[in-house]
């Protein structure tokens, strides 16, 4: 949800343009529209850098607020230079405090360089006549940015007054909406967002669907993401969405054919770790096919051949789940799930010595260590290695100190 946040409020700010001329009634001299003439000219016949050179040595002789605020425009359109644009805007007003064209454009500026306690305070400044849209809409993403979401609230629907009918508006309202946990506006006001837009883009379709996830409607968020997916069919991450609200809905078959769509078209293999691992516990039939997916569209780490492995086990295919657990354990030796899981099909494929090989092996890893003794004082009791199962009781009371071993322990000195 949050990376969503973020491309949202990337959208909204540019959409939000510097205004290029004072709205104000801010008195400009002869003189001044002189030397704008002259470094329009400039900029209209050379580089805009000469021309902003020409008028940066003019407004720093005459200190003019027109000649700086112009100074400053030029400036603002490279990232290289933003800041001396803000600080062209802010001398500006030092000259015309009662400057609104100035302090928009500074709000602007200071939120695009990250500065947004200081961009809403010129926003503020700048918005105090309340029918600037430009203004409410730059004030509405600084105030999510600073998670002042009741405030934020309350200025984009200011803007929706003036601007009824604005996709990004409606989708930044919804974000508001969403952190104060009103889901049902919420939604509403995502669904008039993508209702705005011909071709709405994937991420007003995955806040929809967000904000229905939030309320528990999983069928409108489906028919959202479904509905985006006919527009979009290569957005992996809608995908993924889409597969992760199936598999919140029950929909146990419809997600596993989503993950394998959402894996092919945005690979991401830890994700696909994860979904294959939470297939392959609840001993999924479809498990066999995603985990071959994941195994052959890029090298696969050595815990998602393991669990490729245990799904063909799953799936009855000891052979192949056996080869591909050595091919786990080649990739990372000494690893102690794939030694076990290999140890325990190999020993019923009738391969004990082996088995029981991989078994101290698995045995010496934390995180297999009680499982393989288990299964060595199997195989010890089996052979009526009373002695052997001895020890191995003695282990396992050093990591299960929990359990109560003292019956076992007697029965063991009793068979001996």
């Amino acid at each position: 949800m949050h990376n969503l946040r973020l491309a949202i409020l990337y959208v909204l700010i540019l959409t939000v343009p510097l205004a290029a001329a004072a709205r104000d009634a801010l008195e400009v001299s002869p003189q001044e529209k002189k030397i704008l003439g002259q470094a329009k000219d400039l900029a209209q016949t050379r580089e805009v850098e000469t021309a902003a050179a020409f008028l940066q040595a003019q407004a720093a002789t005459s200190r003019s607020a027109p000649l700086l605020f112009q100074l400053a425009l030029w400036q603002a359109a490279s990232e290289a230079t933003r800041p001396q644009a803000i600080e062209r805007l802010q001398q500006a007003l030092e000259l015309a405090p009662a400057f609104p064209g100035a302090y928009r454009n500074l709000g602007i500026l200071q939120s695009q360089t990250g500065d947004y306690e200081a961009a809403a305070a010129s926003l503020q400044k700048a918005a105090q006549d309340g029918w600037d849209a430009d203004v409410l809409l730059a004030l509405g993403h600084v105030y999510l940015k600073l998670d002042n979401d009741v405030a934020a609230e309350s200025a984009l629907r200011q803007c929706l007054v003036i601007r009824p009918r604005a996709s990004a508006i409606h989708a930044a309202l919804a974000q508001s909406l969403m952190a104060q946990q009103r889901f049902a506006e919420a939604r509403a006001a995502a669904n008039q967002a993508v209702r705005l837009e011909d071709r709405p883009a994937p991420a007003l379709w995955q806040l929809l669907a967000s904000a229905a996830i939030a309320e528990k409607n999983y069928a409108a968020a489906i028919d959202a993401l479904e509905a985006a997916a006919v527009i979009h069919p290569d957005d992996g991450q809608m995908l993924w969405l889409l597969a992760d609200v199936y598999q919140l809905a029950g929909f146990r078959h419809q997600a596993a054919m989503a993950y394998r769509q959402a894996a092919a078209a945005a690979p991401d293999p830890e994700r696909s770790r994860q979904v294959l691992a939470a297939m392959v516990e609840e001993e999924a039939p479809e498990a066999l096919a995603f985990a071959k997916d994941t195994v052959t569209a890029a090298p696969a780490s050595a815990p998602a051949l393991l669990l490729a492995a245990r799904a063909h086990y799953q799936a009855g295919q000891r052979s192949q789940a056996i080869a591909l657990a050595r091919t786990a354990l080649q990739r990372q030796p000494g690893d102690g799930a794939s030694a076990l899981y290999l140890a325990r099909w190999l020993i019923e494929d009738g391969a004990v010595d082996e088995g029981e090989r991989l078994l101290w092996t698995a045995a010496a890893t934390p995180e297999a260590a009680a499982e393989a003794l288990r299964a060595l004082l199997t195989l010890a009791f089996d052979r009526k290695h009373y002695a052997a199962a001895l020890k191995l009781v003695d282990r396992l009371a050093v990591i299960e100190s929990q359990t109560d071993w003292s019956p076992f322990r007697n029965r063991l000195r009793n068979l001996q």
